[in-house]
């Protein structure tokens, strides 16, 4: 039996794994594994910002929705006001009084 005396005869040649050396793919598995926790942590991030602007779009719609509500009931109590006899006999009074200013 013929012996090797190269030291590295008993080890795998890198062309055997596919031309690329355990300690590089060793470096890869922990890039990707770098780039997934970046990832996984703009992915938290981004889901905590979309649920506080959804929150504030909640809030800002239901504001405008009371707001709009305000409006109706101010919009209705001027109308009672300008349905009223003594409003509309003061009105009536300060258009002759601005006429009779001309």
């Amino acid at each position: 039996m013929v012996m090797d005396d190269r030291p590295d005869a008993g080890a795998v040649s890198s062309t055997a794994t596919g031309g690329r050396p355990a300690d590089l793919d060793a470096l890869s598995l922990t890039q990707a594994l770098v780039d997934f926790e970046v990832a996984n942590a703009r992915v938290v991030d981004l889901t905590r910002r979309l649920t506080k602007l959804t929150e504030e779009q909640v809030r800002l719609r239901t504001e405008n929705q009371q707001l709009h509500l305000r409006l109706g009931a101010a919009e209705a109590e001027l109308s009672r006001i300008k349905g009223n006899v003594p409003f509309r006999v003061l009105h009536l009074a300060n258009a002759a009084r601005r006429r009779l200013r001309k």
